[in-house]
């Protein structure tokens, strides 16, 4: 009878055990689940504030009619305050160094909004982007604030 409890609670303890690493895989974890960038698995920073920067990926919630509402979304950083961003004829520039290029319809033919801007990124503002040539971003809906962006970091 003692071994019938003894292996009743191992099992408690191993199923407790598998159910803690599946929270915290998809709390620290993150799958992109459009292909708006080119990293498959990222994993929430652990390691403190410090600034965001370019080239970084970062996870927030925006809010608009083209995606669904609502919704959790990753992108890449594209220009931070203090930085000069751009809009030229062919794309978005920061610093002069090209971002995206401008996309002014939806694959259906339908107008996409868009964002102009030239000047130096406001404080505590980013332009994001995503590495997919369909992806929605800064350049159709402009900045957000960096207090809205949880960094994340690529795994794969």
């Amino acid at each position: 009878m003692k071994k019938s409890i003894q292996d009743s609670y191992l099992k408690y303890v191993i199923v407790l055990g598998i159910m803690f690493s599946i929270v915290l895989v998809f709390w620290f974890v993150k799958f992109p689940v459009t292909p708006s960038i080119d990293k498959s698995f990222l994993y929430r920073d652990l390691f403190g504030p410090t600034p965001i920067i370019n080239d970084e990926y970062v996870l927030f919630t925006h809010d608009h009619e083209l995606i669904g509402g609502k919704q959790s979304v990753i992108k890449k950083v594209g220009c931070i305050a203090g930085q000069k961003l751009e809009r030229r004829a062919d794309g978005f520039y920061c610093n002069d160094k090209f971002l995206k290029v401008i996309r002014l319809e939806r694959v259906n033919g339908e107008p996409l909004p868009q964002f102009y801007f030239h000047g130096v990124v406001p404080e505590n503002k980013l332009f994001l982007y995503g590495t997919d040539q369909y992806s929605f971003g800064s350049r159709h809906w402009g900045f957000i604030d960096v207090s809205e962006a949880e960094r994340l970091i690529p795994i794969i």
